[in-house]
């Protein structure tokens, strides 16, 4: 599948610049509440992210260029940069230099790259703020996969939390269990008793009547 680069680049290079940012943001955060996993799992995204890349392009004669250039020991991205959190904002400027369709067109520079990302994205918004929400919805999810994990725990303990349209059907088409004997005598039982009881309370209740009026 082939489509002319004006269609679709600026898409993947801004997807690409906000990664690279992402990147330095977590990688060489100083902030506390960024853990080393979460480090260790930004630089494996990222590695996976950038391997991919070149087979994603929708230029067939983009791919082979990007893979030669990516290649290069000299071009290899700072992945593991723990100090400078532009590390692979400026990397993926030089790539985009380098990709460029016009070789005639001044090079982008650092500047003009931040200037853009900065207008572009966030509006005066940093990115910090915008990794910080994303820690809260991970620790959000953490809470809904705890939850996800009691209800499995418990269906498999045999608790249902409900039934499907076919146990429901199957619930209605059960043979109703049906009164024994026993349950008779102890349902005519107490009928008698209630029948005898009534009677007694009526006999007061005319004798206290009786009782009045003779006094």
């Amino acid at each position: 599948m082939g489509l002319w680069p004006k269609i679709w680049a600026k898409t993947y290079w801004d997807f690409l610049y906000l990664v690279c940012k992402k990147h330095g943001s977590v990688v060489a955060s100083k902030d506390p509440a960024i853990s080393d996993g979460d480090k260790t799992q930004m630089k494996d995204d990222t590695r996976t992210f950038l391997k991919s890349f070149p087979g994603l392009l929708l230029c067939p004669f983009c791919i082979p260029k990007t893979r030669v250039w990516m290649a290069q020991e000299e071009n290899q991205p700072p992945i593991d940069e723990t100090e400078d959190t532009n590390a692979m904002f400026k990397w993926a400027v030089k790539f985009h230099n380098a990709m460029k369709a016009n070789k005639h067109k001044p090079d982008y520079t650092l500047e003009e790259s931040e200037k853009y990302f900065h207008d572009e994205f966030f509006e005066g918004k940093k990115l910090s703020e915008m990794i910080k929400h994303e820690r809260e919805l991970r620790h959000y999810q953490g809470k809904i996969d705890a939850l996800e994990a009691k209800v499995r725990q418990a269906e498999a303990g045999g608790f249902v939390f409900t039934k499907t349209p076919e146990e429901e059907k199957k619930a209605e088409d059960a043979p109703k269990e049906q009164p024994s004997k026993e349950d008779d005598k102890k349902e005519e039982k107490s009928k008698n008793t209630f029948k005898i009881v009534g009677a007694i309370v009526a006999v007061l209740v005319l004798i206290v009547i009786v009782l009045f009026f003779v006094f």
